[in-house]
């Protein structure tokens, strides 16, 4: 669906999709209040207003609208973004935008989810943005008198998202038994009793690491067992920022202007051109091709997600995502593969034992000549192992890679090679964060990462992966499983010749 902000001349709006940080969640101790996936779905669950200019405001206590004193801290420009119209205590944001969302939808408007400000409320909202010509103001009403209030520059003072408006007439609200889903039951009471095993456990014999400090059920959508309950579980919301492309005066993202609040004035900034500050500006231009080369990417709907294609033919695989660098799940491959019904845990540890050598294996594989050579060193590829919970942790290969499921099923985080800028790349391929899904992950120390675009893919037993070079991916099991892994392609694969390296 489309959301559109119409603007007038002179309009400038600060929107940006709403990041899943506050400052409060990462003062907690280790950071655990991003333990909570619900938390964190609906601090990013919409598109955050930013304010233009800082200020301070105080109310009197008294309703009329001269009870509120507005101070600016800079040029006195805020008149035009904040005032008291209402009385009663109440702030009032003027919203430079016209809103517009399709037929029968409407705006929810209100304040950033827990984000509270000591002295003042955000006020809610329903707007009918499908039909009305009219701005609207977003309100926030004091709550307790003579009490001084700051607004800084670029903090959000309006949070909005898209609800439909006659959802509710269909929704018919019961109360029932529990056993009347004896399915539910068992699994809550499964829950229960793991639940309550765990909090002894902590008790007991607490772990050293935070990560296992608390059961992570709910946040991977899987029940005790393990067992994933539904294909589209969100841990992580990826909004869409506004497109400006369509209105020539806005020549950069109007967010981007905030960050310029108190910084160098131009002049100052052009006399520190040192070959550092040089670096670091080609380093931006760099990021910020990337950058546009990747939201060029995503106009196309085909695009924003990994296909699943079934006999496909080398031309076309060649054509359309080995040379365009674009990953695919190839199904069908290895449906004649013995080894999908022969490896089982039992079946593996007699063939191969505790040995390193996986050679007796090879004939349980077929082999996929559409899209490899068997010249090389290892035509067979490379088997891995692991029980289910394995962590490949974040990071790209310097090759294009071929993976192919065999047994279980893996669950991968992917995204494409121009988001580099926002994953930290420390050192050779691997990222500084580990796992981006770990819920006491700092994530102050990494606030790019909340703008990261990335696919969530579950590769079942059968499926095979192409994973262009460059692309970053975290690979985690949801079983106990088996995977080769190829590098053996018909078409060139040596990017990694050309690697630099300190």
């Amino acid at each position: 669906m489309d959301l559109i902000c119409y603007l007038h001349p002179g309009w400038r709006p600060l929107i940006r999709p709403a990041p899943a940080l506050r400052d409060w969640m990462d003062r907690t101790p280790e950071s655990f209040a991003y333990r909570c996936l619900p938390l964190n779905t609906a601090n990013a669950h919409g598109w955050e207003l930013l304010n233009p200019c800082a200020f301070d405001a105080c109310w009197n206590g008294e309703t009329d609208t001269g009870a509120v004193t507005i101070r600016a801290q800079a040029d006195g420009s805020v008149a035009s973004h904040a005032t008291s119209l209402f009385g009663q205590g109440i702030l009032t944001f003027h919203i430079p935008g016209i809103f517009r969302t399709p037929s029968g939808w409407n705006l929810w408007v209100g304040g950033s989810p827990n984000r509270p400000k000591d002295g003042i409320h955000p006020l809610t909202g329903i707007v009918e943005t499908d039909w009305s010509p009219f701005t609207f103001t977003m309100n926030w009403r004091f709550t307790r008198p003579n009490h001084w209030i700051h607004f800084e520059a670029g903090e959000p003072i309006c949070f909005f998202f898209p609800v439909q408006r006659a959802l509710f007439d269909d929704v018919e609200p019961v109360m029932a038994p529990i056993d009347a889903e004896p399915d539910l039951l068992n699994r809550f009471q499964e829950w229960s009793r793991g639940r309550d095993s765990f909090v002894l456990q902590m008790a007991d014999q607490p772990p050293p690491a935070p990560a296992d400090r608390w059961q992570k059920h709910y946040y991977r959508g899987v029940d005790m067992s393990g067992k994933e309950q539904v294909a589209d579980h969100r841990t992580r919301l990826r909004l869409k920022p506004f497109d400006v492309s369509a209105v020539p005066d806005l020549s950069e993202s109007p967010v981007a202007t905030v960050s310029s609040v108190g910084s160098a004035a131009p002049n100052q900034a052009a006399q520190q051109n040192t070959p550092q500050s040089q670096s670091r500006l080609d380093l931006r231009k760099r990021e910020w091709l990337l950058d546009t080369l990747e939201r060029l990417r995503t106009l196309s709907p085909q695009y924003q997600d990994i296909e699943r294609r079934a006999a496909l033919s080398s031309d076309e695989f060649l054509d359309r995502y080995y040379a365009a660098n674009r990953p695919v799940i190839l199904t069908g491959e290895m449906s004649a593969w013995p080894a999908l019904a022969k490896w089982t845990p039992t079946y593996l540890k007699r063939a191969v034992g505790n040995v390193e050598a996986m050679s007796a294996l090879h004939p349980d594989m077929g082999f996929p000549d559409k899209f490899l050579t068997r010249d090389g060193e290892h035509p067979n590829g490379t088997i891995w192992i692991g029980p289910a919970g394995s962590l490949t942790s974040l990071r790209y290969n310097l090759t294009n890679n071929l993976i192919a499921q065999v047994v279980g099923r893996s669950r991968l985080l992917v995204l494409p090679a121009a988001e580099v800028g926002k994953l930290y790349n420390h050192q050779h391929v691997f990222s500084e964060i580990a796992d981006i899904e770990d819920p006491t992950l700092p994530l102050s120390r990494f606030p790019q990462l909340a703008d990261a675009n990335f696919t969530e893919v579950t590769l079942m037993p059968g499926e095979m992966l192409f994973m262009p070079v460059a692309w970053w991916h975290q690979v985690r099991s949801i079983d106990f499983s088996v995977t080769v892994t190829y590098t053996n392609f018909r078409w060139p694969n040596d990017a990694g010749r050309s690697f630099p390296v300190p």
